[in-house]
């Protein structure tokens, strides 16, 4: 029985990878109107990878020891940009919604999100006793909802 169990949990864990790598692109499969548009924006930008979700691009990259990543439609239009930011550079507000609704739980990651429309949220990532939770709040620190896991 721990053998099958054992195997069960191998199978299941070499299909998550093979799942999570089904969406990764090798730079040749990147419409050149995306990679055009991603080398003019990020110049110095060493790219990890290419995924393709939907109809779009996500480029994750890291500029100078930034994370970063970028979102493009096939036209090479840029829909959003993440990047890792420290604690720091949260609105306080922030720091008080998780004191208040997340009691015990530390800051993880953090980063912030800029919309083609110039909108701005955070994303935090929190995690307490191996629980991790995804927030996300408004340019001014406003909870707007807990993001779905992964």
């Amino acid at each position: 029985m721990k053998k099958l169990i054992l195997f069960t949990t191998f199978i299941l864990s070499f299909i998550a990878v093979i799942a999570q790598k089904k969406n990764e692109l090798s730079p040749s499969q990147v419409p050149a109107e995306v990679t055009a548009s991603f080398h003019k924006d990020f110049p110095t930008a060493e790219i990890k990878n290419w995924e393709k979700e939907g109809g779009s691009y996500e480029a994750t990259f890291q500029v100078g020891n930034t994370n970063m990543s970028a979102i493009y439609g096939k036209s090479g239009y840029r829909k959003e940009t993440e990047k890792d930011i420290e604690e720091t550079k949260l609105p306080l507000s922030v720091f008080d919604y998780i004191k208040n609704n997340f009691s015990g739980y530390k800051i993880k990651n953090a980063s912030q999100i800029i919309t083609d429309k110039a909108v701005t949220t955070y994303e935090v990532e929190i995690n307490k006793d191996n629980k991790t939770e995804g927030l996300i709040f408004d340019s001014n620190g406003k909870f707007k909802k807990k993001e779905k896991g992964d």
